[in-house]
């Protein structure tokens, strides 16, 4: 994990740089890899994806979004829910993954806001290589 802040709502946003996965060439079996990654990771139940959408970042870098929650609970009455950016940048043989979420929910509660989503492209687009021995 290259950077995790949390606040006192547990709210959190999470970014991470991970190894290239060079096998994954289209936007949506990206996503779902990582989604399903992170669902497993965090030990959910399950997880559910609403919506994949992907775009070209400013110097030609693959941006792909998902939004959607992890299941804590069979019932399917604990989740939460989560947007989750990745940047591919297969120059540095990296994905760059970035994680916001809001907490636990229960259902019946808020879903992933345009909000948070215009937030995280903004996000995505903006950060950029500025030192390339971070990859070395």
């Amino acid at each position: 994990v290259f950077t995790n802040v949390v606040d006192d709502s547990g709210a959190s946003l999470v970014i991470e740089l991970l190894d290239f996965e060079k096998e994954l060439k289209d936007p949506d079996e990206v996503a779902r890899h990582f989604f399903s990654d992170l669902a497993e990771a965090t030990d959910s139940v399950s997880y559910d994806i609403d919506e994949i959408s992907c775009r070209k970042g400013a110097n030609g870098d693959s941006l792909v979004m998902v939004n959607g929650r992890h299941i804590h609970d069979k019932e399917g009455l604990k989740w939460t829910p989560l947007a989750m950016g990745i940047k591919r940048m297969p120059q540095y043989s990296t994905d760059m993954v970035v994680t916001l979420t809001h907490g636990s929910q229960s259902a019946g509660g808020f879903e992933t806001s345009s909000v948070l989503e215009k937030n995280l492209w903004l996000i995505l687009e903006s950060i950029d290589v500025k030192d390339d021995s971070l990859f070395l």
